[in-house]
């Protein structure tokens, strides 16, 4: 490069012994420098044996976790599996059936605009897939086959149907948000516009949510629906949710709805606040699920006094 630029200078200064010399360091330099490692990644577990109802997951350095191996031993590039790197709740069984379905009232003009669209959205995909939530006449003999032809009972296709688009709307909002900020960052953006209105909406539709796997809990227990009653769970619901080794589609199912449970109650809660002034109240801790599960979600004030709470335990840590 010095050569090319400044061809004069580069003749006087880069002499015969002058190339050798850094010849020889750099061939010593190549040979001598151990490779460099990647950077480990610190992985999340659940302790063993863990009383701690909100089971948070610690990181620990070499720690290994149940896990369950479902890709080939021959795969080029093996699917990932055992400890995940992303964080996510472990529930027990308290937790997965402290869940309840109810809704929060709309207050203002963004909470009824927020809930519109959530019902219109609904709406719409029931009128589309035909899905007719009847009640079973009292004393009925029918059939399952009867039940689902007279629109009494969904089939597996329309469970699974429901579920997909059910997923699909839920993970929008989160992604748009997410453009938004990162738009903000890069651009000096002067503010995300109705942010409350938009973690709103998302507390509405986890409502939707866990009113929907709710109902399809109830046909599985109730033995509406044969196909997911006994059915095992697929190895990698087992290792991410850290079920039991014969956990069925029925725990799984139970552990997708207390997730979509806590998202309706952090978005209903950060929802109640003043974002210019307030502090995340889940910056530092979740509260258990026998709270997430029962109620909508914080007040302001009781925001304020979860993060005094959390701001206390840190203090009582370091001493």
């Amino acid at each position: 490069m010095l050569r090319v630029a400044y061809p004069r200078l580069a003749s006087h200064l880069t002499t015969p012994g002058l190339v050798r010399g850094s010849n020889f360091a750099l061939r010593r330099t190549i040979l001598t420098t151990p490779a460099r490692k990647s950077p480990e990644v610190t992985k999340y577990v659940t302790k063993d044996g863990d009383s701690v109802r909100d089971s948070k997951g610690l990181p620990t350095e070499g720690a290994k976790a149940a896990r369950t191996d479902y890709h080939s031993a021959n795969q080029v590039t093996p699917t990932p599996t055992g400890d995940w790197v992303l964080f996510h709740p472990v529930y027990t069984e308290e937790e997965l059936n402290s869940v309840s379905v109810f809704h929060r009232p709309a207050e203002n003009l963004g909470d009824k605009l927020a809930f519109g669209l959530v019902k219109i959205a609904r709406r719409c995909f029931d009128i589309l897939s035909g899905y007719k939530h009847k009640t079973i006449p009292e004393g009925s003999n029918m059939s399952i086959a009867e039940l689902r032809k007279g629109g009494y009972l969904m089939t597996e296709e329309g469970w699974l149907m429901r579920i997909l688009f059910l997923e699909t709307i839920a993970g929008v909002p989160g992604m748009v948000a997410a453009t938004l900020r990162h738009l903000r960052s890069l651009r000096l953006m002067a503010s995300i516009y109705f942010s409350l209105t938009c973690h709103r909406f998302v507390g509405f539709l986890e409502e939707e949510a866990v009113l929907t796997y709710t109902r399809c809990i109830a046909e599985i227990e109730a033995g509406h629906f044969p196909e997911w009653a006994s059915k095992p769970a697929p190895s990698i619901a087992i290792d991410y949710w850290r079920l039991a080794p014969d956990a069925t589609l029925l725990d799984v199912v139970k552990a997708v709805r207390a997730d979509e449970s806590t998202h309706r109650f952090v978005n209903h809660s950060l929802a109640n606040l003043e974002y210019k002034e307030d502090l995340n109240p889940f910056a530092i801790r979740e509260p258990d699920m026998n709270i997430k599960g029962a109620r909508p979600g914080f007040t302001r004030k009781e925001s304020a006094a979860f993060v005094e709470e959390s701001r206390q335990l840190l203090d009582q840590a370091k001493h």
